[in-house]
């Protein structure tokens, strides 16, 4: 039973530091919310296979903005591309999470990922949390009123 008790105090742990990782990638994100996002067109020229992922692979290529000022030379996608090989994305060179220090450029279906994504996960993890702490109740010694 200790080692029951044990692998309760782990969960809980380590599912509370995830959930304030998200809160503080959320957080960081709307911090980021006034750093000049670029829009351009993204033109795959590789596809490198993913460890563990059947048929699945990152996108490499070349991302120019729109204005032809910006261009990104073997930079990655977070999406797949079009079936001709290209795909509208953007780009934040700046900020604390930036997609300069990633190499990355967001596919237009993930650009805004920054904003909901932490939530969900923050959510996810809360579920997570709840369902485990109903299923174990009743599992913790409980104290005696005196």
């Amino acid at each position: 039973m200790p080692w029951f008790r044990a692998g309760q105090v782990l969960f809980y742990a380590v599912m509370g530091f995830l959930f304030c990782v998200m809160v503080i990638v959320r957080v960081l994100s709307a911090l980021d919310s006034g750093e000049p996002t670029y829009w351009g067109t993204y033109t795959e020229k590789s596809c490198e296979p993913r460890p563990g992922l059947k048929g699945g692979c990152r996108s490499f290529g070349t991302w120019t903005s729109d204005d032809g000022t910006i261009t990104k030379i073997e930079i990655a996608l977070d999406g797949y591309p079009d079936q001709d090989g290209t795909i509208r994305a953007s780009y934040r060179p700046k900020g604390f999470i930036s997609d300069s220090d990633n190499n990355i450029v967001h596919a237009e279906q993930w650009s805004g990922a920054g904003v909901w994504a932490p939530w969900l996960g923050a959510a996810v993890i809360a579920v997570a949390i709840a369902e485990r702490a109903m299923e174990w109740r009743g599992t913790w010694p409980r104290r005696k009123k005196s």
